[in-house]
């Protein structure tokens, strides 16, 4: 509790997170690595397989400083326990009962007052859709969507598209000039077209993934959260009753 509070003094509030401007700060590994020295950031980008990192985004730059300081302040056997800890909970919902049941009464009834953790089966649905999020989807769409569910998202795409246009051309405040572009753009792709490329990504997922996987930037594969904010992310399953 003392290694959770003291990193939760030093990660901006809520209210502060929502501005873009205090959550963005492009730096190179090295510049990451002057905030917290007794942090090897090398090891760890390498311990989780990221690809080469030329540049990313510290969120909390002085959380990272205080993360330093907290590292050389800290017992190594306290911040062993403090890991441990962050191990069974982040595995609470796979453990035995015991664990499921405490970690609920905390995160669950504690935090949020909810009084009966949901059903199993409701959350091994959960579990499986966020793990086998994209074969689901693949299954989804072989069984599901056939050429009259083609045909229907077809007409969909047109009337949102129809309706898209008669919005710009009822702007008053665009110029002639500006509406041109805009419809322009509107109609830039083929409507069959991009309902094609779209059920074909859907019906392909491990090679949208790879492709995926290789437009991604470094900041945006490797952005790097204060451990308070992954752990409030990860516990969210928690807080909501399971």
């Amino acid at each position: 509790m003392k290694i959770e509070t003291a990193l939760a003094r030093s990660a901006l509030d809520n209210v502060s997170r929502r501005d873009p401007n205090k959550i963005y700060h492009r730096m190179t590994p090295d510049e990451l690595q002057t905030l917290t020295p007794n942090f090897q950031w090398s090891r760890y980008f390498s311990g989780i397989g990221a690809p080469p990192i030329y540049a990313l985004n510290v969120t909390e730059p002085e959380f990272f400083k205080s993360l330093g300081q907290l590292l050389v302040s800290t017992p190594i056997a306290d911040i062993k326990h403090y890991l441990r800890w962050h191990v069974l909970h982040a595995s609470a919902p796979m453990l035995p009962t015991a664990f499921v049941d405490e970690n609920f009464e905390f995160y669950g009834t504690v935090l949020t007052g909810a009084q009966e953790l949901r059903p199993r089966w409701k959350r091994c649905v959960e579990y499986t859709d966020g793990d086998l999020g994209e074969e689901l989807g693949k299954a989804f769409v072989k069984e599901a969507f056939g050429p009259q569910a083609k045909a229907d998202t077809l007409t969909m795409v047109h009337e949102v598209e129809a309706a898209l246009e008669k919005d710009i051309q009822q702007l008053s405040w665009m110029t002639d000039r500006r509406r041109r572009k805009a419809l322009v753009k509107l109609h830039a792709v083929d409507r069959q077209d991009r309902v094609s490329r779209s059920l074909a990504r859907l019906q392909r997922p491990d090679r949208r993934a790879r492709r995926r996987a290789r437009q991604l930037t470094a900041r945006e594969r490797v952005r790097v959260p204060p451990p308070v904010e992954q752990d409030r992310q990860a516990g969210r399953q928690d807080r909501s009753g399971g």
